[in-house]
């Protein structure tokens, strides 16, 4: 689609705008509803992302996020409240979760020069530190379906890492052209990426130049009534900002 001959506009996306009455949205996941009489989002020819801000408040611990092992041939799967956690909260959290999901005591001590998590069980444990078992994977236990067990004690090989998510995706199939360059799994309605490089708390921001590929062509004029958002990591999985709000700006091309 030429966007030579075309009229544009600036458009500005808060997720502080969305219906709050809808209890199934969130400031990371939310629908704009277009006015009936903006006549430019009739015929829309294509996007282009001028910013877009981003709180970093995105737990390092999340739902998710599980502990799988085996002790004395039963099977435990403990879990953790959401947070964002440094070295000795967690691991006070994880010692006081897993003693009482397996009714034993339970340590996880950090060597403070070598940053290493040494777990010790009541009884010999068996864990496979598969990609989905993430908690034991921040330990420092690595992952690709190794083996650990045979033994009461456990030294992690690696030091222990609570790092969150380091860049967060921002989807829109009402503004996309349907497909976007960035590699990862489900990279599908992707209109653009921000890298998580400010502190806990602060917000982070990404702006796009002139000559930027955020510009997206549509095949075929669309008319749009309506406008979603949502926030994802490098996985797909839906971001939580809580009570933050996005702000997104960009620019559409249309006909009349």
């Amino acid at each position: 689609m030429d966007l030579e001959n075309t009229f544009s506009k600036l458009i500005r996306i808060n997720s502080h705008d969305r219906d709050f009455n809808n209890t199934s949205e969130t400031n990371s996941k939310f629908r704009i509803e277009v006015p009936p009489y903006a006549q430019e989002f009739g015929q829309t020819v294509g996007f282009q992302l001028i910013s877009a801000t981003v709180p970093n408040v995105f737990y390092n611990i999340n739902s998710t996020d599980k502990f799988d092992y085996i002790v004395g041939g039963t099977a435990y799967s403990t879990v953790l409240p959401e947070g964002q956690y440094i070295a000795t909260t967690f691991l006070t959290a994880l010692e006081t979760a897993v003693s009482a999901d397996s009714s034993s005591v339970f340590t996880a001590v950090l060597d403070p020069l070598t940053y290493k998590v040494t777990l010790t069980f009541a009884a010999p444990v068996s864990i496979i530190a598969s990609a989905e078992n993430t908690i034991f994977r921040k330990l420092g236990f690595g992952f690709d379906d190794v083996l650990y067990s045979g033994t009461n004690v456990l030294i992690a090989p690696s030091v222990i890492s609570l790092q969150g998510p380091d860049i967060c995706f921002i989807r829109s199939p009402d503004l996309s052209s349907g497909s976007s360059d960035f590699d990862r799994p489900g990279d599908k309605d992707t209109i653009c990426s921000v890298i998580l490089d400010k502190p806990f708390g602060s917000a982070c921001s990404y702006e796009s130049s002139d000559s930027s590929s955020t510009l997206q062509r549509y095949r075929n004029a669309r008319g749009i009534t309506s406008i979603n958002i949502d926030i994802v990591d490098r996985f797909g999985k839906e971001l939580d900002i809580g009570k933050m709000d996005l702000n997104i700006i960009g620019k559409i091309y249309f006909i009349l």
